[in-house]
């Protein structure tokens, strides 16, 4: 998974060129003329517009092809400008030097299946190129011509099978393809393994693609899009703030739970009266440690959770009053069943990952993460058994005003978590990525703190109870072969939840049991305040007159809480610096894909011509 978790909002465009396509041999064969407009429908703002089409090698381009697209009127699919292209068949060649291509039509492929290998394809790719580091455009052009061959969009393309002499001259060097087979196997097997999983498979929600046909049959065209930047004007709603409560829930931190849950009530309170004028959304969530076959690395008892979402968030008008939401929020704070916790530190930033990114845990390997129910249901808050599985939020069962990530978030609001906590938390981070006490974590722009301020101790093991090591290759510690391993596998490391948090724009403000921000270098075992203090800090939560972290303690009243959460609302991420639009636009494909919500997606990134 890539460092900055990239979350896009997908357009697909296919489109007939004449004459155009990506070998110099054509075919008049039934394969060769596949019917690619089949049940979709067309888009009439973007009926008769040009196309310029340039190799993509040669512009600089991060894709096979580059278009520039004129004559589009003002809809939610595709727009004007510049897209990256990719051909769709590969036995047809495409006039690439700057040609034009004129009286296009444009159809949306919104929701036909055939579709979503291709467009899971792109959606990945930032993932892609992280696990494949010489990853190429042709490796992803090829693999654009297995898929769309797979699924009956174009003609068969083997990899295996296909010769040099069959590739147009664009694809060879020296002779040889210049993509690698074993390479673009390897990604085909991954998308078709995952696009239809229901781990995955929601993630394509909302995901529309568009077709283009010239006024003859000729060549058509692929292109998925970017992501809008979520701190645009227009995007972030100054007047909606999403606030999700996420607290301890295991048996060091039982005493403070009551107060917790009396201190939320009173904050919600004090922000309603102090901004009459704001909607705001509320939720409630909470985290122990890993149950399951991944007590091994915890110690945890085997019904014990790395994250629980209780409620997710709910706006007064969904409730269907502010007694309904008040009702629901009361609730979720009642439904607790105090896990044991095990050595101490606990997985606050599992949950943190969670409540951005949403796909859920396996915790036992059968490739699902409902084993516990489904997520907000209340065996998967109370009784949730021994799978260890936290289950995605696309099976939320409760009200929610949102879609997105794994608390249901407004796509125009500002995001914060309270996180209420009594130690450290559970730091993993890969050995791999060669990272040191003193090495430097980035936030949002202008935001670092070193790691020591994030673990508990500087001990890098997996024996002990400091809980800082790397990340398991089985879901037991029987069957772990990873030395120093602290975590089952896929667990989020330390760096992937931060770049989680800050490419959402979710701000982290702390409640801890050992006092208010602190400035204290690490590790810390039983100072909360000193990894709260981190996180308020990368993630944008500061006092905006001091620079402070919002970290308070406990103990203080709710009042002053909530006076100091009050500071941070209206003072979003997206206001951290000028740099932040650009870090934040950075979404995790599944915070945005997942919204059911108002496409706000502009231009679109890439272009398939076949």
């Amino acid at each position: 998974m890539r460092s900055k978790l990239y979350l896009s909002f997908l357009i697909l465009v296919i489109g007939a060129l004449y004459l155009t396509a990506c070998d110099n041999t054509t075919s008049g064969s039934f394969e060769d003329s596949l019917d690619v407009f089949t049940g979709l429908e067309i888009i009439p703002e973007a009926s008769n517009s040009t196309m310029f089409v340039s190799k993509g090698d040669q512009v600089g381009g991060d894709s096979y092809f580059q278009i520039e697209i004129e004559g589009i009127g003002e809809n939610t699919f595709l727009q004007n400008g510049t897209h990256g292209g990719w051909c769709l068949e590969w036995k047809k060649t495409i006039r690439s030097n700057n040609d034009e291509h004129k009286d296009l039509n444009w159809y949306t492929s919104q929701g036909s299946e055939k579709w979503k290998p291709l467009n899971y394809l792109f959606l990945i790719r930032d993932e892609l190129e992280v696990s494949f580091p010489d990853l190429s455009i042709y490796d992803l052009q090829a693999a654009v011509w297995v898929l769309a061959g797979d699924m009956g969009i174009a003609p068969e393309f083997n990899v295996d099978r296909v010769t040099a002499s069959e590739l147009s001259a664009d694809m060879l060097q020296d002779g040889v393809p210049r993509y690698d087979k074993e390479t673009v196997k390897a990604v085909v097997e991954k998308v078709m393994s995952e696009f239809s999983d229901p781990e995955h498979e929601y993630l394509l929600e909302g995901v529309t693609g568009t077709i283009a046909e010239t006024s003859s049959d000729e060549q058509d065209v692929f292109v998925p899009g970017e992501p809008s930047d979520p701190c645009e004007e227009g995007t972030i709603d100054p007047n909606k703030v999403d606030v999700m409560l996420l607290f301890d829930d295991t048996g060091s931190f039982a005493g403070f739970v009551d107060d917790v849950a009396a201190l939320f009530p009173s904050i919600i309170s004090t922000l309603e009266s102090t901004f009459p004028d704001k909607d705001f959304a509320f939720g409630v969530s909470r985290f122990e440690d890993y149950g399951g076959p991944g007590t091994g690395f915890s110690g945890e008892v085997t019904t014990g959770r790395p994250f629980i979402l209780n409620q997710p968030l709910v706006t007064e008008s969904v409730a269907g009053s502010a007694a309904a939401r008040d009702a629901l929020i009361s609730d979720a704070l009642s439904n607790t069943a105090p896990g044991f916790g095990g050595d101490g530190p606990e997985t606050a930033l599992h949950a943190l990952y969670e409540l951005a990114i949403g796909e859920g845990f396996d915790g036992n390997g059968d490739g699902l993460t409902t084993g516990s129910g489904d997520a907000g249901s209340l065996a998967a808050q109370t009784s949730p058994g021994t799978s260890g599985d936290v289950p995605a939020f696309a099976s939320n069962v409760l009200p929610t005003s949102g879609t997105l990530g794994g608390a249901g978030w407004r796509t125009d609001a500002q995001k914060i978590v309270i996180l209420a906590t009594d130690v450290c938390t559970v730091a993993p981070v890969p050995a791999s990525l060669g990272l040191s006490l003193t090495s430097t974590i980035e936030g949002q722009p202008g935001t670092s703190e070193p790691l020591s301020r994030l673990v508990c101790s500087s001990v890098y093991s997996s024996s002990g109870s400091s809980r800082y090591g790397d990340i398991s290759d089985a879901k037991s510690s029987a069957a772990n072969t990873v030395p120093n391993a602290t975590v089952p596998s896929e667990s989020p490391s330390v760096i992937e939840t931060v770049d989680a948090l800050t490419s959402f724009g979710i701000q982290v403000i702390g409640l801890s049991t050992d006092g208010a921000a602190t400035d204290a270098t690490g590790p810390s075992f039983g100072g909360s305040n000193v990894y709260l203090s981190a996180l308020a800090n990368l993630t944008g939560a500061n006092d905006p007159s001091t620079g402070d972290p919002l970290v308070f303690s406990i103990t203080t009243s709710a009042s002053s809480i909530a006076a100091g959460i009050v500071e941070a609302v209206g003072t979003s991420a997206c206001d951290a610096t000028a740099a932040s639009a650009a870090k934040i636009s950075s979404f995790t494909n599944s915070l945005r894909l997942s919204s059911a919500e108002t496409d706000t997606t502009e231009d679109s990134n890439y272009v398939i011509f076949d």
